[in-house]
């Protein structure tokens, strides 16, 4: 007898086919989600930044002193289609973060789709994936990708994350997982980091304490690919994330495509 999908079937298909069935057919919105929809052992939060202002009842926005927080903007502004968009402070090491609800867990096959770029990607950070809740939203949830530590509240964390002002200045998956594993680091199977003002798109996998993602650049094409096994404490509930950061005093403008966030139901 077949098995129904699950959710890790969807995001692995996404991260080893590079899109193909969903270029096939019109783009990443159709055949995936079309299957995930009809499929009632999953649930899902596709988000695309459309409308007049931004869904509050599922996203919640941070931001130091000084910064704009991410928002939707005028109609007509500065996004052609749809997104959010902010702006760091002028001071150094200012941040602004999104994040969702903590209903999610990698025992539940949990993944997280993230499409963005940013105006500029020297002396910055950011960090993007699943974390359990922080003390503080303004800053990232790793205090150092070089030795990873955590002293941000949380203890179950599976980031992409880059920091360029760090020795290792591209990008790398940073996992921990409560008391069950330690802090770890792992880098993708080819060094990245994103080009300036253009789109790339990340996915994370959660398989239980099993952590596996893809990197793909504007034509969706995979350019890397990272894992990590038992890093992350499935078991755990945790929140979809996002934050980015300046360095020095110049400023980072984001802006944020889409969040997609699925996860079996049981």
């Amino acid at each position: 007898m077949a098995r129904i999908p699950n959710a890790a079937d969807y995001g692995l298909r996404l991260i080893e086919s590079e899109f193909r069935p969903e270029k096939r057919s019109g783009g990443i919105r159709n055949a995936l989600l079309a299957n995930m929809q009809d499929n009632s052992r999953i649930q899902m939060v596709r988000e695309e930044f459309n409308g007049d202002t931004l869904n509050t009842a599922l996203w919640t926005v941070a931001g130091d002193t000084g910064t704009t927080s991410l928002a939707i903007p005028a109609e007509g502004s500065v996004i052609a289609g749809n997104g959010i968009t902010g702006t760091t402070a002028t001071d150094n090491n200012e941040a602004i973060s999104i994040y969702g609800s903590a209903q999610w867990s990698g025992d539940l096959n949990c993944g997280m789709l993230f499409t963005a770029k940013f105006d500029v990607v020297t002396d910055f950070f950011w960090e993007a994936g699943f974390t359990d809740p922080l003390s503080d939203y303004t800053l990232p949830a790793f205090n150092d990708p070089d030795t990873p530590s955590i002293t941000n509240g949380a203890v179950t964390v599976a980031v992409l994350a880059q920091d360029t002002s760090q020795t290792y200045t591209t990008a790398q998956l940073l996992c921990d997982g409560d008391a069950t594993y330690t802090t770890s680091k792992s880098a993708p199977t080819a060094v990245w980091g994103p080009t300036a003002a253009t789109y790339f798109t990340v996915i994370i996998q959660c398989i239980g304490d099993t952590v596996v993602g893809g990197i793909f650049d504007a034509n969706l094409s995979r350019v890397a690919r990272f894992s990590k096994v038992s890093g992350f404490e499935g078991g755990t509930l945790v929140q979809p994330w996002f934050i980015v950061g300046n360095r020095t005093t110049s400023a980072i403008v984001p802006v944020i495509r889409r969040i997609w966030v699925w996860g079996d139901k049981n």
